[in-house]
């Protein structure tokens, strides 16, 4: 199977592309066979229609849904995740934004944001969020791009027209710790990396990836083409590397029963950040 791990932006132009790492899973090897930069939407619409034959698995570093509160709050279909993203396509962005106001306004302090359950076992933000971390319009911007493609978003969602390709959450901050704890490797795009420190970072944890301890923990170690390497270690702003952990992701679901979901878990029906750590700290804390 084709894994594929996406490094989104609700804003993609030259210097801030949408990133996408291509590899193929063989046995205790994840061979990473290519990597893409898009600089539209419409790139990774032509990707989503001429892959249209090919069984694939992709994990995305972007929500691929909201908590139920902040459905409910606005009386939306919570567990109708397509109707539910039909209407939000419906919005501008300013509409959307106004959406979050609203309901912040209404929440306790420290509850402004809603968290999914897995947001709070991997430490992520709110998937609603706007600033700083503004996954909320990442979420906004891709969302109808997925409608338009039929894939399958597990899961919330098994498209009418299945056709083998599905989308499950990444989240590549899982992977960095693993490997190299909270040490810092990525640099803001307006604060271009000018330490070796996080070089150094990103050094350490493309060799951690093709070490045993990878594999130990999601069952391969990755083959890196040198060109490859090269232009991940020195991508100042990390998203060559998000995008090779997302496809890491990916891989070691494409070998889990329901993709490393949890199907006895309720709260995973809210969404789910697919990583083998979160899999774990799910069965600890969420029986």
């Amino acid at each position: 199977m084709l894994c594929v791990g996406i490094d989104f932006t609700s804003a993609p132009r030259k210097c801030k592309p949408i990133t996408a790492v291509f590899a193929q899973r063989q046995s205790d090897r994840l061979l990473v066979t290519g990597l893409e930069h898009w600089v539209s939407f419409d790139a990774l619409r032509q990707w989503l229609t001429t892959s249209v034959a090919q069984t694939w698995l992709c994990a995305i570093d972007a929500p691929l849904s909201f908590p139920y509160a902040f459905w409910e709050f606005f009386d939306w279909p919570a567990d109708n995740w397509q109707r539910c993203a039909e209407k939000l396509s419906q919005l501008s962005m300013q509409a959307f934004e106004a959406m979050v106001a609203q309901y912040s306004q209404t929440q306790a302090p420290g509850q402004k944001l809603p968290m999914r359950p897995t947001d709070r076992l991997t430490k992520s933000s709110s998937p609603v969020r706007l600033y700083r971390v503004p996954v909320g319009r990442m979420a906004f911007r891709l969302w109808p791009i997925l409608l338009e493609s039929t894939v399958d978003i597990r899961p919330v969602h098994t498209s009418e027209r299945p056709q083998h390709r599905t989308m499950i959450e990444g989240y590549p901050a899982m992977v960095a710790r693993a490997f190299i704890g909270k040490t810092p490797y990525k640099s803001e795009l307006s604060c271009p990396d000018r330490s070796p420190s996080h070089r150094r970072a990103r050094q350490m944890l493309l060799e951690a990836v093709q070490q045993d301890g990878c594999q130990d923990l999601y069952g391969f170690r990755v083959d890196l083409p040198e060109a490859i390497a090269s232009t991940m270690l020195e991508d100042f702003r990390g998203d060559s590397l998000d995008a090779m952990s997302c496809c890491m992701q990916a891989a070691w679901a494409a070998s889990r029963e329901d993709f490393g979901i949890p199907r006895n878990i309720k709260a995973a029906k809210e969404g789910w950040i697919v990583d083998p750590q979160c899999l774990l700290l799910a069965q600890q804390t969420l029986q």
